[in-house]
């Protein structure tokens, strides 16, 4: 039973490893192309590029930004820290969940 349960946990833990990498995948050039692009900008116009970068990759649909608010922090943080970095001074927040909210 403990190997069965332990097998779970190891299943669970890649599937969401798996589901980060996916993520940051997807966001980390949105954040490079986004800290590059809003060099000169103002914090609003900034948040709203990154905004429309993040939603349309997503086509829009509530479901799956969902999870991205709910894990862009932890699998930027670790994938690409300098372009979340670059773009949180940009957009002058303190999460990536913030300036997308």
């Amino acid at each position: 039973m403990r190997r069965l349960a332990a097998l779970c946990c190891l299943v669970l833990l890649s599937a969401s490893a798996s589901a980060a990498d996916e993520l940051s995948a997807r966001i980390c050039p949105i954040l490079e192309k986004a800290a590059k692009e809003g060099k000169g900008k103002d914090s609003v116009m900034a948040q709203y590029g990154l905004l429309m970068a993040v939603g349309g990759a997503y086509d829009f649909k509530p479901e799956p930004l969902k999870a991205v608010l709910a894990n862009v922090d932890a699998a930027t943080t670790a994938a690409c820290p300098e372009a979340r970095a670059a773009v949180l001074k940009l957009v002058a927040r303190e999460t990536l969940a913030q300036a997308l909210r």
